[in-house]
């Protein structure tokens, strides 16, 4: 569960433990641990010792405050390690999360595409619509047009026709 919730500390040296306090703020990482010009040094920043008694030391960083390492017995001049910090799941997912919303990422970038095709979709369904209503319109009118010369042809045939068989009685 702790590596659910929880950055994890931990060195390359089993006797070596490396612990953190709730409010550390380190980067994720692989720090070297090294002594030059006298002084031990975190990645760079010093730290500083503090003699624990019966060959235990213990060091602490003004750059990182609330790191704590700590060794059972003193360590030789060119003695090296590592202390590696690690970043909790829950940040990691979160992190991630982040980058999947974010405003240039992939996904929003889908989603404006989309949402600018869905606008160019509806104006062109909108102008469908609006031909639609006209050419319905205007066949509506060309058959009622066609309707009525239909009705007025008919209407000949039985002047033609009643025309011819009085022509044919008076024969």
């Amino acid at each position: 569960f702790s590596v659910i919730k929880d950055d994890n500390i931990a060195t390359s040296v089993p006797t070596i433990t490396a612990g953190k306090s709730d409010w550390l703020n380190i980067p994720a990482g692989n720090y070297e641990v090294l002594k030059e010009g006298g002084k031990w040094k975190f990645g760079g920043s010093d730290l500083l010792e503090i003699d624990m008694g019966g060959g235990a030391y213990k060091y602490t960083s003004t750059t990182y405050p609330g790191l704590t390492i700590n060794t059972v017995s003193a360590l030789a001049d060119d003695f090296t390690y590592n202390v590696y910090v690690g970043v909790s799941l829950s940040k990691k997912i979160s992190a991630m999360m982040d980058e999947i919303v974010a405003i240039n990422s992939p996904i929003s970038n889908s989603e404006e595409s989309y949402k600018s095709v869905k606008v160019e979709l509806e104006e062109r369904l909108e102008k469908l619509e609006l031909r639609e209503e006209l050419l319905k319109s205007r066949y509506t009118e060309q058959f009622g047009a066609m309707e009525q010369a239909m009705t007025q042809f008919n209407s000949t045939k039985s002047m033609l026709e009643n025309f011819m068989e009085s022509w044919k009685k008076q024969k």
